[in-house]
């Protein structure tokens, strides 16, 4: 699958249809999507793979593939989301107020956290976004108690604003 981004551990690439079995092993665990609204189902999970693809192809980015640059191990995912974008009824989310901006993402594998991943993928993006997308801004979501995004957020220069 072709690469988009490369920072020194990772390779933030393209959707497969391969992918969609780990990402679906990532999507069934609890721990993982604890904020996320629970786990997802197989048909879910592969419409929201769809989505990933369809926003690649519109826009020149999505929350792409996140792997292990040694091996191709597959940890989640990390990249840009087009807010506009989500406008289907499972993954809307009508609290948010923020709409039409590029926001940074990412989602990885329980067994991998505290390991610097989000952050570098994070880093990596937002160099992507500001550089190639000359994006005036990136927002980023997280909820209350999750504090290790926030945390992760925190590190990428994100501030608090709620």
């Amino acid at each position: 699958m072709p690469v988009v981004i490369e920072p020194p551990r990772l390779r933030l690439c393209h959707w497969a249809e391969e992918d969609v079995e780990p990402y679906f092993r990532t999507c069934n665990s609890l721990e993982v999507m604890e904020h996320l609204g629970g786990p997802r189902s197989k048909p879910a999970v592969k419409r929201e793979v769809k989505d990933f693809i369809d926003q690649q192809e519109q826009y020149g980015f999505t929350l792409w593939v996140l792997e292990l640059r040694e091996n191709g191990e597959f940890l989640g995912f990390c990249g840009l989301d087009q807010l506009d974008y989500l406008d289907e009824p499972e993954t809307h989310d009508p609290r948010c107020t923020v709409k039409n901006e590029l926001e940074l993402g990412f989602r990885i594998r329980a067994d991998y956290w505290k390991r610097g991943y989000a952050t570098e993928g994070g880093e990596a993006t937002m160099r992507f976004a500001f550089g190639s997308l000359n994006a005036e801004r990136v927002v980023a979501r997280a909820a209350k108690d999750n504090i290790g995004s926030r945390k992760t957020l925190e590190k990428l220069g994100m501030r608090h604003n709620f």
